[in-house]
């Protein structure tokens, strides 16, 4: 028997600042921005010209999109874009309709924390991935004996100190550290940190993907108690560049 295939539709937003330090930097322009449509790999069954309907897409010219002929199963949205001074703030969506007949409303999801259930035949849309204006960036060094090296495999996270933050998977950071101790991170909200230098990283923890991953909201609690334990924090003004920021290694 046959099903309908399902859709995802959205656009993204810009969100300038309004602080003086912010203006007049370079906007993200939706023709450099990609929209990654990431599907569950304990989903990805089923013959292969299916699988690969469907991945990376950049919006139309009014930052519009639409993932069409989707096949049921766990997805994620990861955008990429190409501003210093911009992050991603938000993915949010709207409740999801279908053509089949009526049936109790879906609970409202956050895409960016969790996966997003397709159904055969729902069509998603009213998404939306904001990006703002305002973010910071960090260039440091973890300060090292001379003729010594930082051990292979080390990792700089930052983790949000504000309470009301610790939820927000889109304000967890990862970056390798390289041999000289040096380290940068870009795009970041501003706010205030904890750091935390990782040696060896932990494997459900080891990327960006993975570190905000919905398997890995236990881990990065457990994260987040290190990093505060260890009283090491840093606050991002809006658009600012931190440079020479000297972590200890413990």
């Amino acid at each position: 028997s046959t099903r309908p295939l399902s859709s995802i539709s959205g656009k993204i937003a810009l969100e300038p600042s309004k602080a003086p330090e912010c203006q007049g930097k370079r906007k993200p322009l939706f023709a450099e921005t990609l929209i990654d449509l990431v599907r569950h790999e304990k989903d990805a069954e089923g013959p292969m010209f299916m699988r690969m309907m469907f991945g990376a897409m950049s919006p139309d010219p009014k930052g519009a999109f639409v993932f069409r002929n989707i096949t049921p199963g766990r997805y994620r949205l990861n955008p990429s874009f190409h501003a210093r001074f911009w992050y991603l703030q938000s993915i949010s969506i709207g409740a999801p309709s279908t053509t089949a007949p009526a049936r109790t409303a879906t609970p409202k999801i956050d895409p960016a924390a969790s996966w997003t259930v397709i159904k055969p035949g729902e069509k998603i849309a009213d998404l939306t991935i904001t990006l703002a204006e305002g973010a910071a960036s960090i260039r440091g060094k973890v300060p090292v004996a001379e003729g010594a090296t930082i051990p292979s495999g080390s990792a700089f996270y930052l983790v949000p100190a504000e309470a009301d933050k610790a939820a927000d998977v889109l304000r967890y950071f990862i970056t390798n550290v390289s041999s000289d101790g040096a380290f940068t991170l870009n795009n970041l909200p501003p706010g205030r940190y904890w750091t935390l230098l990782q040696n060896p990283v932990q494997t459900e923890l080891a990327t960006l993907v993975k570190l905000r991953s919905p398997e890995s909201a236990e881990a990065r609690t457990k994260l987040r108690r290190t990093a505060e334990s260890q009283k090491s924090d840093v606050e991002l003004k809006p658009c600012q560049t931190l440079t020479d920021y000297q972590l200890s290694f413990k």
